[in-house]
Formats: C-alpha cells, sequence, structure tokens
C-alpha cells in the first residue's frame, strides 16, 4: 500500500471518526482500518456499538502507487495527521507503516488485521426520512434521562417509534421521564431502541438537512458525505412507558412561571451545597415560589419570587380536605429538575399528580415534550 493525500482531506474524516475509536491500548477496536484500492480509500473505526466508514475517492488523492490494507493505532494516525503540512505519503513496508512529509518521517508497527470485526455496511432494511437537524435535537432533550448503570443496559437507550407520521423520542432511568416527538414525511413504522451515547454521535454537528435512515432488526444506519454511520440496535424490547404519564384528570396542582424565574431561583437556593441526594424543596402558590434546602453540615438556604404567572387546584379536588387549594409544597432532586427546564424556551408549567408522586413539566411553546420527574418522599 502506498499513496500520497492531502492533509485536510484526510483530518476531515478522521476528525468525524475517532468517537469510535476505544481509548484501550493495543485493542484492535482501538484502530482505523485502512484499505487502498483503484478507485479510492477506505477508512474504518468501530467500537463494536457504533461504526463509521468512509470512502475517499482517487480523484481526491493525489496519487496511487500500490494498493493494499492495514490495521493503525488510531491515535497515531489521528496524532500525525494533526501534526502534518499539507501532503502526507504513506506506504506499508512489511509490519510498519511509514508516513512522511518534508523533514518529517514517521513508523509505527501494524496490528493484525485478522482481529478487526467484519462489518456489513450495506444499506438495508425500511427507510425513514427525518431532518438532522430535529433528531439531533430531539436526542439532546431525552437523553439525559438515561442511566449509566451497567446492570440494566436497556435504561441507558433511547426507544424510537415511529407511527401516525411522528417519531417519538422516549427515555427513563425509572426515576425520570423524557419524551418528545419529531414530525416524518412517511408513514414507516417502527420500533427500536438505541443507546444515547451512540446517539450523541450519530449525526455530525453539521449536518442539518433531511436524510434517509436505514433500519434492520440489528442496526440503523444513513450515509452522508461519502461517510456511513451505523449504531447497534438493542435486541431487547423496550418497555412501553407511555402510560406513564399522568391524565388531566389525576393533575392536583398546575403551576406556571417563566424559565428565567425558576432557574435563578434553583441556582441561588443551591448555593449552599446540598448533601448527595441533591434535594431541594419548592414551595407553590398563586403569588410565590420559594426554594429551601436545610443541610446540618452545610447551613441553610430560603429563596423566593413573586413572579408567579399562575397556580391552580384541579376544580375535581377544590373541595377535598386532604387538599390545601392555595399551596403546594414538594421534594424534588434539582439536578434532575433543572436538565427537564433546560429543553424549554420561556414558560414552565409544573404540575403534579394527586399522589404527590410525580411531577409534569411542559411548555405551551413546547406541546410535543413531556418531562417527568419522581418527587422525593421525605
Amino acid at each position: 500500500m502506498k499513496f500520497i493525500i492531502k492533509k485536510k482531506v484526510i483530518e476531515h474524516q478522521i476528525d468525524r471518526m475517532q468517537t469510535a475509536i476505544l481509548t484501550y491500548n493495543n485493542s484492535p477496536l482501538s484502530s482505523f482500518f485502512i484499505k487502498l484500492t483503484r478507485g479510492g480509500l477506505f477508512i474504518i473505526s468501530t467500537n463494536s456499538e457504533l461504526s463509521y466508514n468512509a470512502f475517499i475517492k482517487k480523484e481526491n488523492l493525489i496519487e496511487i502507487q500500490d494498493v493494499g490494507f492495514c490495521l493503525i493505532d488510531g491515535f497515531f494516525l489521528r496524532d500525525v495527521v494533526k501534526k502534518s503540512d499539507s501532503e502526507l505519503n504513506f506506504e506499508l513496508k512489511g509490519t510498519e507503516l511509514i508516513v512522511f512529509w518534508e523533514n518529517a518521517i514517521f513508523s509505527k508497527t501494524i496490528r493484525d488485521p485478522s482481529f478487526f470485526p467484519e462489518i456489513d455496511f450495506e444499506q438495508k432494511g425500511v427507510k425513514l426520512i427525518v431532518n438532522a437537524k430535529n433528531f439531533k435535537k430531539a436526542i439532546k432533550n431525552t437523553a439525559f434521562a438515561t442511566t449509566n448503570n451497567p446492570s440494566q443496559p436497556i435504561l441507558s437507550a433511547i426507544n424510537i417509534k415511529a407511527e401516525d407520521g411522528f417519531l417519538y423520542f422516549s427515555a427513563t432511568d425509572t426515576t425520570r421521564f423524557a419524551s418528545e416527538r419529531v414530525q416524518i414525511s412517511n408513514k414507516t413504522r417502527i420500533n427500536i431502541s438505541v443507546s444515547a451515547k451512540n446517539l450523541k454521535d450519530f449525526i455530525p454537528p453539521e449536518l442539518d438537512s433531511d436524510i434517509q435512515l436505514n433500519i434492520e432488526p440489528t442496526k440503523i444506519s444513513y450515509i452522508y458525505d461519502d461517510l456511513t454511520i451505523q449504531s447497534r440496535i438493542f435486541t431487547i424490547d423496550y418497555k412501553d412507558i407511555s402510560n406513564i404519564l399522568p391524565k388531566k384528570s389525576e393533575i392536583l396542582y398546575s403551576f406556571s412561571i417563566q424559565k428565567r424565574e425558576i432557574l435563578d431561583l434553583i441556582d441561588k437556593t443551591t448555593i449552599i451545597t446540598p448533601g448527595k441526594d441533591n434535594v431541594i424543596n419548592l414551595s407553590m402558590s398563586k403569588d410565590t415560589l420559594k426554594g429551601y434546602i436545610s443541610q446540618h453540615e452545610s447551613g441553610q438556604s430560603n429563596v423566593s419570587t413573586n413572579n408567579v404567572l399562575s397556580f391552580k387546584i384541579n376544580s375535581m379536588f377544590a373541595n377535598d380536605s386532604r387538599f390545601d387549594p392555595d399551596f403546594v409544597e414538594v421534594n424534588i432532586n434539582y439536578r434532575y429538575l433543572k436538565d427537564a427546564i433546560s429543553v424549554f424556551d420561556k414558560i414552565i408549567e409544573i404540575h403534579i399528580n394527586e399522589k404527590m408522586t410525580k411531577m409534569l413539566v411542559v411548555s405551551p411553546e413546547r406541546p410535543e415534550i413531556y418531562q417527568l420527574i419522581g418527587l422525593v418522599l421525605i
């Protein structure tokens, strides 16, 4: 294998593909598989779940002398490309890959390519067209509700379901729930679950146009700018959690406030650094929102704002002596609450269920988004 290529051409692809490179030393999955043909250069990276296959056409290579393939340390290739001048020479000699340009030469022992997995990048399965910008936004607005607990891998996934012209995104760690829907043009029906970590890297930052997703039983993939990107799909069924949201008849209290007001109150109240449980006490009424934290070791904070938009009790419970019609007090993980609020723009609506176990956070400007958090019972 021997070829010459411009730095900007290969660096562009390496930058987009390095998220699938594992950090383990000497692992085949911490490598790039490079294959040079008469038609161009293939570069592949994978961490066994997220995979990239870039193709650089021969017209984008300065010169192709000898075809061949090798498996090379990913961090060596990334670093040597970044340090290079405008053009790089690659030459495979026995068990070493030589990379050089004027006044600089590097060599690196290659790895055994037989240990690199064979990956099928063929585009098959169900076709689904979606706007990449909307897809990325839905991932951002739900991914934080997943878990990192390795004993519950399915809860590290975002469930993606297509029906009735919408794509529904749902995520939960059993303590909170986040969902969003995106409109799509076709009536395709799918129900898959994909690692949130993989989905965060699934679409390049610069891509905002429509893409065609190809969904098979074990993978989801698409092609963009001569780069094939695909992720493994969980084979474990994702439990239907759509009924976790409280119905209108189950809503006891409703409260609304500007996003900036409640975030400012939370930030001020948590100055004293609460304990590991991150619990904040919130008191809501038609005139005031109060935040309160009391920690034996760190002290107390008590912050309030009068800039409340509305507060009301469900008329079904107005005459129920168990509930105060003018006031409600709850305890909640403030980090979870900030995550939920962050996906909205202006007005925040908070709804508390009759059992005082759930807080539903929504916004009239984004009715397609639901954020649900379990209340802390103290």
